[in-house]
């Protein structure tokens, strides 16, 4: 059974907050406790299907130019402890591994995860084959569609490329 009205507007009424807060410079930790998320991942994933479905593109760009910005400058954090002496081995395992996050993620906002190709079949078992680069604009324009089928008064207004 389908979720009701009432039930929709509350999930992008939190949508919307985790976005504000994400903004705002919060942790998605914080953001989770804040919002009534049993923990961040749920705050997360709020934030990326806000961001994948229902911007506009140049707004999506601008919050993930945001996020990316903020990787970049843990990353330098991490670059400057690394330049201390005598770290330990232990010390240096966890700050590469905080890198590979940050490549990873970093990886996902850029869209480097993003399949060769989706093969469709039609309802007459006829095979069609999508190349990547038509993919992206295929979701695209449904993001944008989806976009304008939304209220405009449910996303932040902070969100301006």
């Amino acid at each position: 059974m389908g979720k009701s009205d009432e039930q929709k507007r509350l999930a992008r009424e939190r949508e919307k907050q985790v976005v504000e807060l994400r903004l705002q410079g919060l942790d998605f930790d914080t953001i989770a406790e804040v919002v009534g998320y049993a923990d961040s991942s749920g705050a997360v994933r709020a934030f990326q299907r806000v961001v994948d479905t229902r911007l506009p593109k140049e707004k999506a760009d601008h919050v993930r130019r945001i996020e990316l910005e903020r990787l970049d400058a843990k990353w330098r954090e991490l670059e400057a402890l690394l330049e201390r002496d005598g770290l330990k081995a232990t010390t240096i395992a966890t700050i590469t591994v905080a890198q590979l996050r940050i490549m990873d993620q970093r990886a996902k906002y850029l869209g480097l995860y993003q399949p060769l190709g989706v093969e469709l079949k039609t309802e007459e078992d006829a095979v069609v084959i999508l190349p990547g680069s038509h993919l992206e604009s295929i979701l695209t324009k449904f993001a944008e569609y989806t976009a304008k089928t939304d209220e405009d008064d449910d996303l932040p207004e902070a969100i301006e490329p």
